[in-house]
């Protein structure tokens, strides 16, 4: 048989290719033939590596049950190579397994550690990310540790442990650099365990536990001295930085000195060592001698410097200059620092790496906007600013419009489609955007119980995407297009607000125009409301006590922001758009309402106030009419109106259909809404504090199922057709800031809101705090009747707020007409019988907890 046969042989599939061989070995081949066939798969393996490995996969077990060793090796290496080739690390693993088990000659060993070697040297090949590393290093090690490469060994875990650890997946990262250590214990290796143990100095040191580092770093010291070795650059700078938290910066000077006398001009990591060298010199009271340090540093900034060391270089220079009395040229310092940022988050793929990468930074960034002027030019204040409110949010919306548009690509390999259409439905379920503490916990590639490999899938499918020109996943949230987006809201005439925390108190920056203005916010006060919120939850006080708190917080607060809010009512601006933050700190509409020139243009819908959880552009659609509504209800709650709000809504709205849904359905949210344009949840509501891990919120009551929850929203909310959303549950808008394992820094608060977000379309309505249910109706009812007359949905939910605020006794008497039921509608008469004739809702605690919630 001829090589030219063979070729003609791989048209065939696989099966079929497997079926003419069996045939075909009734006869003798010869190896040299398998070499002519190994040799005409190579040839195609580049372009078609996937046919390739099936059509390995499918003739090795066939030379196995013949008894043909040589070729069951040669092609399961065939096999492995062509899975690399397409990048599924996991296959080609499997495949030098059985190489392994088939053959333990020192020649199978050799081929095999080969492969695996190159691999780890080329991790990037296999994946659109750096977070897909561990999940390669991982594969590697099960070679190593088959073969007793135990040196090799321990080096895989700490490069993990190191990646890990930048991350802020801390779990990851000591768990990787315990078993490095314990592996060197096992095979008594004092220099292994010396790397060990300055890997866990660098994992202490990222963590701010400096007492743990510094012990560590000793530790590693003693192994050297023992082996007779003088200490690395490397490990002298990390416990010099361990000594200079914990404020002995003589001492740490000396380390410094030391590491710098060991790192020659144009050292890889001299710059890193310099950078902070500056910064304890700034500690010791030095400033000058560190801005000296920091000229050294930028020199010997390499080509290959990672992000994070010249995020640091432009942070620590920023605070030199502050105290050098300089605060003019921080801007230019916060603002390099806010694009290495980005270029640091740049090729992390997983949410939860993202947000622990971000929450290193965010406090340092914060406090150094404290040092910019209290007004200026936006340019100023706008990137800094925007790369402390990126969040996890837009980064899974970045995610889902990039799946969606690659889906309608002609292009496409239908393949390709299905596959990237089920890890992104795999990933709303496992937890994105917000994921379950404990899958966090142990998402790492060594553990078994681990979900994350889907990330890992979805970096596959991205770099094979790359290939034909798809952009990255996250290319909508660089920092360049969520700026751009600002700028736009800006000149179309919006303003933006943001709190920033670091520092005693909050301050609140107002971004109105090309200018900037902000305000500090009595962090007292603020802290006051934020406990009175988390009583009043946990039913801990009662209302009156809530409604006294929340009066003195509009007191305390109302005259300083006064006039931010006399400004942006002066410059004619179309909306406030708050960038929201973890803390959920003010009410701001109800601060607004406080002001009647902003309160009477959005009462006439020429105003709002939004609260947007994540920078992201929202999709506009032209306004439908007339409307389908679907309405949630709890049929066996005992609230009076809930009920009814449903035909009210709709009757106001005059939509085009009504469906009622009980709560405790076993449906889907994607079966009950289906292609609704409007849902109106009417229920119980409970706060997500409550909760110990947001992942498992509901609404409604705790003691009952309800539709409605965090993990099913994360999964069916992306594809809903709903415009609009009406929330009317008790903490319907209240969030949560934390996991099972963490609470978070970042802006990644949690809420029933931002999660129907995620259809990119939808506009919600939501209360923070407990409502009565007659305000809820009224508020539903407004809602539909300002739909009616043309409203746009965000303008006809912030219109309604200002005027159930206004409502007089015989307009809400004209809306209870809507309630079918006699009995009921009598029931709900007799509650505001004593009411006054005026402004039955005007006390801010039964309006004022209503809040407009879209994407920027």
């Amino acid at each position: 048989m001829v090589a030219m046969e063979w070729k003609d042989w791989l048209q065939l599939t696989p099966p079929a290719f497997e079926r003419r061989l069996r045939r075909r070995l009734s006869r003798p081949i010869s190896h040299n033939n398998f070499i002519e066939l190994y040799n005409a798969l190579i040839t195609v393996a580049d372009g078609r590596p996937r046919e390739v490995s099936a059509i390995c996969q499918a003739i090795v077990p066939l030379f196995r049950r013949r008894g043909r060793d040589r070729e069951v090796l040669l092609f399961l290496e065939l096999q492995a190579r062509s899975n690399l080739s397409a990048r599924d690390v996991s296959a080609a693993f499997e495949a030098l397994d059985e190489m392994s088990d088939e053959d333990q000659s020192d020649a199978t060993r050799k081929i095999v550690l080969e492969i695996a070697q190159a691999v780890w040297s080329d991790m990037d090949s296999y994946g659109s990310s750096i977070d897909q590393r561990p999940r390669v290093l991982a594969a590697v090690s099960r070679i190593f540790s088959r073969y007793a490469e135990n040196e090799q060994l321990v080096r895989i875990y700490l490069e993990a442990a190191n990646l890990y650890s930048r991350h802020g997946a801390t779990q990851s990262a000591y768990r990787c650099a315990n078993d490095a250590e314990q592996l060197a214990h096992q095979i008594e290796s004092l220099p292994l365990l010396v790397e060990a143990w300055q890997t866990a100095a660098a994992i202490a040191a990222e963590e701010n536990d400096y007492k743990w580092s510094a012990s560590a770093a000793e530790q590693a010291l003693s192994g050297l001295k023992e082996l007779r070795r003088a200490p690395s650059a490397a490990l002298l700078s990390n416990l010099a930085v361990a000594r200079m938290n914990l404020d002995e910066t003589e001492v740490a000077i000396e380390h410094f000195c030391a590491a710098l006398k060991m790192l020659p001009e144009g050292a890889a990591n001299r710059a890193a060592v310099l950078i902070n060298f500056a910064a304890c010199l700034r500690m010791h009271g030095e400033p000058e001698a560190a801005a000296k340090q920091l000229s050294f540093a930028r020199s010997a900034l390499g080509t290959e410097e990672w992000p994070d060391t010249r995020l640091e270089l432009e942070l620590v220079s920023a605070r030199v200059e502050k105290e050098l009395g300089r605060p003019d040229r921080i801007t230019a310092h916060l603002a390099a620092a806010s694009n290495h940022l980005d270029d640091l988050l740049a090729p992390i793929l997983r949410l939860h790496h993202r947000r622990g990468a971000r929450e290193r930074y965010i406090a340092r960034i914060e406090g150094l906007c404290r040092s910019l002027p209290q007004q200026g030019p936006v340019c100023d204040i706008l990137k800094p600013l925007v790369s402390v409110r990126c969040n996890a949010l837009g980064d899974w919306l970045s995610i889902l419009d990039w799946a969606a548009a690659i889906a309608k690509r002609p292009d496409l390999p239908e393949k390709e489609r299905l596959a990237l259409q089920v890890a992104v439905r795999r990933l709303g379920a496992f937890g994105a955007p917000h994921l379950y503490g404990y899958r966090e916990k142990y998402d790492d590639a060594w553990s078994t119980s681990m979900g994350g490999p889907v990330w890992d899938e979805l970096s596959m499918l991205a770099a094979n995407l790359g290939s034909l020109g798809v952009p990255p996943p996250l290319s909508r949230v660089a920092l360049s297009e969520t700026i751009g987006l600002c700028e736009q809201r800006l000149r179309e005439g919006h303003c933006l607000m943001a709190l920033t925390y670091a520092g005693d108190d909050p301050l609140l920056w107002c971004l109105i125009g090309d200018q900037y203005r902000r305000v500090t916010i009595p962090g007292v006060a603020t802290l006051a409301w934020k406990l009175a919120q988390l009583r009043y939850a946990s039913a801990e006080i009662e209302r009156s006590v809530f409604a006294a708190e929340l009066d003195g917080l509009l007191e305390n607060v109302g005259p300083v922001i006064t006039p931010l809010l006399d400004e942006i009512a002066g410059s004619g601006c179309r909306s406030i758009r708050f960038l929201q933050d973890f803390g959920d700190t003010l009410p701001l509409t109800a601060l607004t309402l406080e002001h009647v020139g902003l309160a009477d243009r959005m009462s006439s819908g020429e105003f709002e106030v939004r609260m947007v959880p994540a920078i992201y552009p929202s999709v506009c659609l032209e306004a439908k009419h007339p409307l389908s509504v679907v309405a949630i209800v709890d049929g066996s709650d005992n609230l009076l109106l809930p009920r009814h709000e449903g035909k009210a809504f709709a009757a106001l709205a005059e939509a085009a259909t009504l469906l009622t849904v009980d709560s405790s359905t076993e449906a889907s949210v994607s079966e009950a809404v289906g292609d609704a344009d409007v849902l109106l949840v009417s229920t119980h509501g409970q706060p997500l504090t409550q909760f110990t891990d947001a992942f498992f919120a509901q609404m409604g009551s705790a003691e009952s199922r309800h539709l409605i929850s965090v993990e099913s929203l994360q999964r069916d909310a992306p594809d809903l057709n709903l415009s609009v959303v009406v929330l009317n549950a008790c903490y319907s808008g209240s969030g949560s800031s934390r996991n099972y394992q963490r609470s978070f820094r970042t802006s990644d608060l949690v809420t029933f809101p931002s999660l129907f977000l995620l259809n990119r379309r939808a506009v919600v309505a939501a209360a923070a705090w407990k409502t009565s249910d007659t305000a809820g109706f009224l508020y539903a009812s407004l809602v539909g009747s300002r739909l009616k007359q043309g409203f746009e949905p965000s303008r006809g939910m912030a219109s309604s707020i200002v005027n159930l605020r206004r409502m007089s006794k015989s307009e809400a008497l004209s809306f209870l007409d809507f309630v079918s039921n006699d009995k009921d509608r009598s029931a709900a008469r007799a509650r505001i019988a004593k009411a006054p004739k005026d402004g039955l809702f005007s006390n801010p605690y039964l309006s004022g907890g209503f809040a407009v919630h879209g994407l920027l």
